[in-house]
């Protein structure tokens, strides 16, 4: 009777321990399609980009964004207001208690696009947009860390 060396064996009974998730991406990346060196990040991408199209069809929620948007439109829809930008907090009070110039600045290029206070879609573009590059950031430095791509894959598809 032949036995297996300790490797192969200690290697299936890992195997066997990994969960159903990280089952079926190992099984995955056997096809094709997914041997190319960025495919999963292209496919997880595209599937984040369908997943999260609906909110596009969204409105104001009224927790903090009408009065960072829709309240300040006027102030983040001119380039000729960033010095006011600069001099005031982000909800305009005297004693600039959350003074964020930055933050108030980055939506000027989507109020800009927008061209109204009722057009949000700029706005959810730009928070997809930075989302998906987080995705790709994490992807790109797991794999620099020598991760499988298994773990890549699992980890990626949770965070997006």
């Amino acid at each position: 009777m032949q036995t297996k060396p300790p490797a192969v064996a200690s290697s299936k009974l890992a195997k066997s321990r990994l969960g159903a998730p990280q089952k079926f991406l190992e099984f995955l990346s056997q096809h094709p399609i997914f041997r190319h060196r960025y495919a999963w990040l292209i496919a997880l991408l595209l599937f984040t980009s369908l997943l999260y199209s609906q909110i596009f069809s969204f409105s104001y929620t009224y927790l903090d964004d009408n009065r960072l948007i829709k309240e300040n439109f006027w102030l983040i829809s001119s380039p000729s207001r960033i010095p006011t930008i600069f001099s005031e907090d982000i909800f305009l009070h005297a004693e600039a208690s959350y003074y964020r110039p930055l933050f108030t600045l980055s939506f000027m290029p989507d109020a800009l696009l927008a061209g109204s206070p009722d057009t949000l879609q700029p706005f959810f573009a730009t928070n997809l947009l930075l989302h998906l590059a987080n995705i790709a950031l994490l992807t790109l430095l797991l794999r620099t860390l020598s991760y499988s791509k298994s773990t890549v894959g699992a980890i990626s598809l949770i965070f997006a």
